[in-house]
């Protein structure tokens, strides 16, 4: 079976992208160049010399126009990715969040039927964050949750310390710089299950 790697074929567009823009800048210095070396020694006249060298001047500025309009275009899209990611991301992570409310909510429930509901809706969330984890998770959090789920198997007393460590990673990942001893699973406890 024949694999085609996308991130190859991306990489190999822009760098086709980079020699084309490469290869016109070079052209066009060049041209400025010739012209340049033209208006100061080929030509004689003063009047031709000052039209010449005008020219320059505004092939020099529409230039930096293009480029400048480039420059800010470049900056958009990748802004526009940037917030595209971040709101997924959140996305994908309150599915998260909403799985894992859903089953402690399931564990204190004493009606069989609503917690056998609550125990389906969470999930049916852990499968939706499993879904986007595959779009949109770095390769660091989708380890993360291996270790998380492998760690969430075993049982034990831990369970709780588990899921503070997969929520910080996920905190992480948004940007959040969490000290070792932050807590963030026990936001979700009663004051008086909070050790």
């Amino acid at each position: 079976m024949v694999r085609y790697d996308f991130n190859l074929a991306i990489r190999g567009e822009r760098m086709k992208h980079k020699i084309l823009i490469l290869l016109s800048v070079v052209i066009l210095l060049i041209l400025i160049f010739g012209l340049a070396y033209w208006a100061l020694y080929v030509v004689t006249e003063t009047e031709h010399k000052i039209s010449i060298t005008g020219i320059i001047a505004v092939i020099i500025t529409a230039i930096i126009s293009v480029a400048n309009v480039a420059i800010v275009n470049a900056n958009a899209k990748k802004q526009e990715f940037d917030l595209l990611y971040k709101k997924e991301t959140q996305n994908t992570f309150e599915h998260f969040h909403n799985a894992l409310v859903s089953a402690l909510q399931s564990a204190k429930e004493k009606n069989k039927n609503s917690q056998k509901e609550k125990q389906s809706n969470a999930e049916a969330e852990m499968f939706k964050f499993k879904k986007g984890l595959m779009s949109w998770g770095s390769k660091d959090l989708i380890q993360s949750f291996y270790t998380y789920e492998s760690d969430l198997k075993k049982g034990g007393p831990k369970i709780l310390e588990v899921a503070n460590t997969f929520l910080k990673v996920l905190r992480k990942e948004m940007g959040f710089n969490d000290p070792d001893d932050l807590d963030v699973f026990s936001i979700l406890l009663v004051p008086e299950d909070r050790v």
